[in-house]
C-alpha cells in the first residue's frame, strides 16, 4: 500500500510542477489531481472493460456510471492531497527532485 502511496505522490509532484512550468502556477494544484483523476479513470475503466470482455455477463454500462466514478476518484485524490495541506509537504519533499521524467511519461502514455 506504502509503494502505491509513493507511486500518488511522486506523479503528484511531478504533474504539479509541470503545470507550474507551463503557467498554471495559480491553479496547479486542481490540473494536477485532475491530471491523476484522468490519468487513474483510463486505468479503471481498462480493467472494466476487459472484465465485461472476457467474463460474459448481462451488464449493460450506463455513460452516467463513468461521470460517477471521475467524480469518486477526483474526491478521493482531493481528499488525499489537501488534508491538512499535505501537498505542501510533497512539494517540499526531496526525494521527488529528481531530473528523471521517463516513468510520468511511461505511466501517462501507457493509460491510454
Amino acid at each position: 500500500m506504502k509503494l502505491i502511496k509513493n507511486l500518488f505522490d511522486y506523479l503528484f509532484y511531478k504533474y504539479y510542477h509541470f503545470q507550474i512550468l507551463v503557467g498554471n502556477g495559480d491553479r496547479a494544484f486542481v490540473m494536477a489531481i485532475l491530471s491523476l483523476t484522468f490519468i487513474s479513470f483510463l486505468y479503471l475503466s481498462s480493467i472494466i472493460m476487459i472484465f465485461l470482455f472476457f467474463i460474459p455477463t448481462k451488464i449493460t454500462i450506463n455513460p452516467l456510471y463513468g461521470v460517477i466514478l471521475l467524480s469518486i476518484i477526483f474526491l478521493m485524490f482531493y481528499l488525499l492531497f489537501s488534508h491538512r495541506k499535505r501537498y505542501i509537504s510533497i512539494i517540499n519533499d526531496t526525494k521527488f527532485k529528481t531530473k528523471n521524467n521517463f516513468p510520468v511519461i511511461f505511466l501517462s502514455i501507457f493509460s491510454c
